[in-house]
């Protein structure tokens, strides 16, 4: 390189350390941005390090320095702000299965608008907010339903595997009839609703679950609803099953002292457990319960009663504790692992 080009490489980069303050600063806005759109701690950090390349500049650092102080201080905040984002992103002491539902569906929908319609309709006029059609194929939105608020979008496709397996799920659920399995299994399209504040006691947990029930209900009655899937368990109801049991909370409160819509949550299967048979729930943990089993498969009813009255709290079942089932016939409860079996039925 000759005389003049040197001399013109060293102006170049002359220009661009003067400016470099400016440089940063623009990272800061856009990294303050993004922060602000999103709400979910994924850029802060840049920012905070672009703010301490602004120092570097000003004070006189070359490039290289700038840019090692712009790495070194992003990495630090990251560091010290991870178990804060954790936080923020699952704010859960507990888990519940209210963090996430999928709405499955028989068809495409081509708009979203007259399901908004529906949940206004439901819940009010100003129910539905932050409608977000950014993004043509995935729309998005917020619905507030008995002052809980929760997210919801629409995906014109069927449910990932990778996200939960729906066929696989289909043969283990005992409440669905065969046509009801085939919908399952030939869905097209889904709903994923979500509200990330769960609640940290078993109250909070019902109250949400309850608003959940309403909201999921709603989007059921929708032509083409197939039913709903719910996380962390292998739970699937269907659209019949589903509007049965909103029928059952008409006129009842999520506080109800004896009711809980237990067959919405929590998924009651037949399974094998040292060999044996067994009748057994996947979720109460969910509600920071202790799931619950028989070693006999055709006590439904009373497995279903069992957990209605831990979620409600009219019985807490402990290790070695004598249960009566009815006025003749009393259980042991035993645990084995993280579930409590009835022993004696």
């Amino acid at each position: 390189m000759g005389r003049g080009g040197t001399h013109m490489l060293e102006n170049i980069l002359e220009n661009m350390l003067e400016n470099m303050i400016w440089v940063w600063l623009a990272v800061v806005a856009c990294s303050a941005a993004v922060e602000a759109a999103t709400m979910a701690l994924v850029s802060v950090w840049f920012a905070l390090g672009a703010l301490a390349a602004v120092f570097a500049a000003y004070l006189g650092a070359d490039l290289a320095a700038q840019m090692t102080v712009f790495i070194l201080v992003s990495l630090a905040a990251l560091a010290a702000a991870r178990p804060l984002a954790r936080r923020f992103v699952d704010p859960h002491i507990v888990p519940t299965n209210a963090d996430r539902l999928l709405g499955t569906a028989a068809r495409v929908l081509e708009d979203i608008d007259p399901a908004l319609e529906r949940l206004r309709e439901g819940f009010g006029k100003k129910s539905v907010s932050g409608v977000d059609r950014s993004h043509p194929k995935v729309p998005a939105f917020i619905v507030k339903v008995e002052g809980l608020e929760f997210w919801g979008s629409y995906l014109p496709m069927p449910v990932p595997e990778t996200t939960q397996n729906i066929p696989a799920k289909v043969p283990h659920n005992l409440f669905l009839e065969p046509e009801e399995r085939d919908a399952f299994c030939a869905h097209q399209s889904f709903w994923l609703l979500a509200q990330k504040k769960g609640g940290r006691t078993l109250e909070s947990k019902r109250r949400v679950c309850w608003a959940f029930s309403l909201l999921c209900a709603a989007l059921l009655e929708l032509e083409g609803a197939v039913g709903v899937s719910v996380a962390n368990t292998g739970l699937l109801v269907s659209r019949e099953h589903y509007l049965f049991q909103r029928g059952q909370m008409e006129g009842r409160t999520w506080n109800d002292p004896d009711f809980f819509p237990v067959t919405l949550w929590i998924w009651l299967y037949r399974g094998l457990s040292e060999k044996k048979p067994t009748l057994e729930t996947q979720g109460m943990r969910e509600f920071g319960l202790p799931d619950l089993g028989f070693f006999d498969p055709d006590v439904l009813n009373y497995l279903h009663t069992m957990a209605c009255f831990q979620i409600t709290g009219q019985q807490l079942y402990r290790d070695r504790t004598l249960i009566p089932l009815t006025e003749e016939v009393e259980v042991v409860c035993k645990r084995s692992g993280e579930k409590l079996y009835f022993i004696g039925c």
